[in-house]
Parts: C-alpha cells; structure tokens; sequence
C-alpha cells in the first residue's frame, strides 16, 4: 500500500512538475517598438534609413510601394494598353559592372548577351562630370528599357524604366532628368 502511495505522490509531483515546464515555456519574445516614417508629399521619399530624398519626381507619375531590393518604385501613365514602370535601387558596389548590367537588361527585354567589345556601342554618358554614370535604352518586340548606373557617394544608384514601348518612349526624357537629380 505504501508502495502505491508513493507512485501516486510521484505522479502527482511529476505533473506539477511538467505542468510547471509547460506554463514556464521557453520564454516570451521580448515586446519590440518601431518607428515608421510618416509618408511624404509629392516628390519626396523616404529611404530604408527613414532620410528624406529629394528627387525631382515628375508629377504625372504615381508613387508605388517599393518591390524587393528597391528604395523607390513608380508607374508612369498608360498609354492604351501599354505600361510601364521605375525602380530604384541602391548598392555598395556596381554589381556586376556595366557589361554584367547590360547583359541582364538585354535579357529582360528578350535580347541576348554582348562582348565586352561590343559595350560601348550600349551606352551614352549621362553626365560628363562623372564618367561613371551611364544610360542604357534597348528596345525589342515592343518591350523598351532605358536604364542608368549613377555613381553617388560611394553608392550605386540603379534607375530603370521599363515596360511596353508605347509607354516607356515619351517618359525617357522626364526619366532622365528624374536620375540626374540629385536624391
């Protein structure tokens, strides 16, 4: 009797036990707070830093939520059936390059890979004072890019303006003097 009396007082403690452990558990994550950049007016952004940029947005085109790896991305107006958009990333480096770039352009538009040789029939300088920076437009199958790689204090910016040509033609002008401002 003793003997079952003591598997019973085992058990019970045994439970109280393991009720403990369970009620205990591995330990709440700890309660965070974030701040969130209010939203900004018409021709400024806010960065991943929460800094407000400067851009010189043209005020025909929308402001969209950003996609993966962009700071900034925006629709410019139809035209029919025809769309297109901009996005702008940011990089510590020129990943890949010029030609690496060009070559992945060229295939988002259908076309294949060029030679390094090839390259400079590719792109038009943007601005003089900074050879760097370079502007790229492929057209293929109705499909039309214009992009830029712009060197900025230590950061690449990459700027592209892509969609249906019917749309992306008449926005190149206001697209480039959207990359040459300064964000």
């Amino acid at each position: 009797m003793e003997f079952l009396e003591a598997a019973g007082a085992a058990r019970t403690l045994g439970g109280i036990a393991l009720a403990a452990v369970c009620l205990t558990g591995c330990g709440d994550p700890p309660i965070a707070s974030y701040r969130v950049p209010k939203e900004k007016g018409p021709g400024e952004l806010a960065s991943a830093a929460g800094a407000s940029l400067k851009w010189r947005v043209p005020g025909h085109w929308k402001a969209l939520p950003p996609g993966q790896m962009q700071m900034a991305r925006f629709s410019v107006p139809d035209r029919g059936d025809a769309r297109a958009e901009v996005g702008v990333s940011v990089f510590t480096s020129d990943t890949g390059g010029a030609l690496g770039n060009v070559n992945r352009w060229r295939g988002q538009v259908g076309l294949g890979p060029i030679a390094e040789e090839d390259l400079p029939r590719q792109l038009t300088p943007l601005d003089p004072s900074e050879p760097r920076a370079i502007l790229v437009n492929l057209n293929n199958a109705g499909k039309h890019l214009v992009a830029a790689i712009v060197p900025r204090e230590g950061q690449w910016y990459f700027y592209k303006l892509m969609g249906d040509s019917a749309a992306v033609t008449p926005e190149t002008d206001a697209f480039v003097a959207f990359v040459k401002s300064e964000p």
